[in-house]
């Protein structure tokens, strides 16, 4: 468990520090174009999901006592990666789409509610991403079909 939590928190930091550096320099390149930095900062928290999820078989690897190396994980999800791209821009716009509906629904009908509801999305959104890891571990690194 704790092999699986210290690559987590290293492929976390690693796909973070980059993120945030690419975004820090897209502020000072568009710090008078809002419109224009909102949408370069989603491309790219959605390009650092997508790297996370490339690099997300090294936690299953990890959690089963397995030695995979980070290039050999990039390797193994080459062929998937359009996938990969694809479940990461369906759970940024479902993250947002459903966190605004709960901050502008909820929020102004009850703060315990809507923060009921967010503490919910954010158990949701743990489950299927704990699935989408295993089940990327297992088309690339196991060759299991769906």
């Amino acid at each position: 468990m704790l092999a699986y939590f210290f690559t987590a928190l290293g492929i976390g930091l690693a796909v973070g520090l980059v993120a945030g550096l690419v975004i820090g320099l897209v502020g000072l390149l568009t710090f008078n174009l809002m419109p224009l930095f909102f949408v370069a900062v989603f491309a790219i928290l959605v390009g650092a999901t997508w790297a996370f999820y490339r690099l997300s078989p090294l936690l299953p690897a990890a959690a089963l006592g397995e030695r995979l190396g980070v290039k050999a994980a990039w390797a193994a999800t080459a062929q998937i990666s359009g996938a990969v791209l694809v479940a990461a821009l369906i759970l940024a716009i479902s993250a947002i789409g459903i966190g605004l509906v709960i901050v502008f629904g909820l929020f102004p009908i009850s703060i315990a509610l809507g923060m009921a509801m967010i503490a919910v999305l954010q158990w949701a959104y743990s489950m299927v991403g704990i699935s989408v890891l295993t089940t990327v571990y297992g088309i690339s690194v196991q060759e299991r079909s769906i």
